[in-house]
């Protein structure tokens, strides 16, 4: 629950809305030059005049395909970043770090809790388990005495 209100105090839908408006932005202008750029190299052949031709419609669709492909490691390291501050917030309230990794091992069940950081920075959109427990335990280590 911390971890959720966490989200809210730092405000994290206002921060993803205006990243993800920023991602868009540059996105639909991205696909519209590269439209620009396959029109005047192969239109002709293609029979696609321009971007209000439907026949463009596969072309648009491949572009904007691959933009996402590409944005895709960006756009996960942007929510895991506000995953990571959600888990730093509800740590500090909660002050049970325990609880929190026992919680990161559960999720273990449907993801794998230990993927390379190349995997992780590719397909992860949330820090993986053992980032979550390093940070519980770490955690644990500099805020609670010993005997806790």
């Amino acid at each position: 629950m911390a971890h959720e209100m966490g989200h809210y105090v730092l405000n994290h839908g206002a921060k993803l809305l205006t990243y993800f408006g920023i991602f868009a932005l540059v996105g639909f202008a991205l696909a519209r030059v590269l439209f620009g750029l396959a029109v005047r190299r192969w239109g002709a052949r293609w029979g696609v005049r321009g971007i209000s031709d439907p026949a463009g419609l596969p072309l648009l669709v491949l572009i904007f395909s691959t933009l996402v492909f590409i944005a895709t490691p960006f756009i996960n390291t942007v929510v895991r970043v506000t995953e990571r501050e959600a888990d730093a917030f509800g740590i500090n309230t909660s002050r049970e770090p325990d609880g929190m990794a026992k919680i990161a091992l559960k999720l273990g069940a449907y993801r794998k809790l230990d993927p390379s950081p190349l995997e992780e920075f590719i397909f992860y959109d949330h820090p993986s388990g053992r980032a979550r427990i390093r940070m519980a335990m770490d955690w644990k280590a500099g805020n609670l005495p010993t005997g806790e």
